[in-house]
């Protein structure tokens, strides 16, 4: 049954390590009170807990979870591996990966783990030229220009950026991410989550702002908990969606692969969760045919279960 009420369990942090925060604020609510809220980096949020995933799949490559890689650090695109050699940016020190904002505006914060020498000397080293920021033209024969054309050293983070993208947004003494209310609404709903996308401000045209992400459940670690959030403006839009994704995920089938959501979740609640009655959350844990990253993608596809055909 649909309820509506403040799910506190649905909300509160399910994991160990770097994801609680000695604040308690989860790590992806820190992260984004690092951040500008702008007309930019409000439609699009890209974030990883990079210090508890590496907790969360061990020393070797983890199959269920192994489909997060890289998540959080889609600025770099595919040459994310050349980061070391050219700016002197290590991604597998880092705490936390957030890509902000679309092309060619997007900022990537990797937050922890660098060393602001090395990546202002490789910066240079390697054609990045400027005081604070470094930047660069496009270089045929550098790849990584495609991507990142902007680098700023700041003390054990770095900040990326595409040819338009504005770097002074990480750490600005204005409103951050954590104070726009769409986004607060949606991160408080996602809870403490490994990775998480958050999409507003018309990222996908003709429907409502959501958000989606994926827990860590230390009693059961093969099983990752999938999080999807959608904010409406009226109760009754909340309403609609959440007997829509109800009745879609115990009868309803993926509209590409033709199976059942039945394959991909287990034990899926819809729950509508804010006091106002217009946050629809839906937590479900995966099977063992779903991907840590399968509601990412669905997220991302338009293909989450009822969201489409309600929205």
């Amino acid at each position: 049954m649909i309820a509506t009420a403040l799910i506190v369990a649905g909300c509160s942090t399910t994991s160990s390590g770097s994801g609680n925060q000695d604040d308690g604020k989860t790590a992806l609510e820190s992260s984004l009170s690092r951040i500008q809220a702008t007309e930019q980096t409000t439609r699009y949020v890209e974030f990883a807990n990079t210090a508890l995933y590496r907790e969360v799949t061990g020393s070797g490559y983890s199959w269920t979870w192994g489909s997060l890689d890289g998540w959080g650090a889609s600025v770099a695109g595919p040459y994310s591996g050349q980061l070391p050699s050219v700016l002197g940016v290590d991604l597998t020190e880092a705490e936390i990966l957030v890509s902000i904002g679309e092309s060619p505006h997007a900022v990537m914060l990797i937050g922890g783990g660098q060393k602001e020498d090395d990546v202002a000397s490789s910066a240079a080293d390697s054609g990045w030229n400027g005081d604070e920021v470094l930047a660069t033209d496009g270089n045929p024969s550098q790849p990584l220009t495609s991507y990142v054309r902007q680098v700023r050293a700041l003390d054990a983070d770095a900040v990326l950026g595409e040819v338009e993208a504005d770097l002074s947004v990480i750490d600005s003494e204005r409103a951050s991410l954590i104070d726009d209310p769409v986004i607060a609404d949606l991160v408080d709903c996602l809870g403490d989550v490994v990775v998480a996308m958050v999409a507003s401000r018309n990222y996908f045209p003709g429907t409502p702002p959501v958000a989606a992400g994926v827990r860590y459940d230390p009693d059961r670690p093969d099983e990752p908990v999938s999080v999807v959030c959608v904010q409406t403006v009226l109760a009754g839009d909340a309403t609609v969606i959440a007997a829509a994704m109800e009745d879609a995920l115990s009868t309803g089938q993926h509209p590409r692969s033709e199976r059942p959501y039945t394959r991909y979740f287990d034990n899926p609640t819809v729950t509508v969760v804010d006091e106002g009655g217009t946050t629809v959350q839906m937590v479900a844990r995966n099977t063992a045919e779903a991907y840590a990253s399968t509601i990412l993608h669905m997220t991302q596809a338009h293909t989450l279960p009822g969201f489409a055909e309600s929205s």
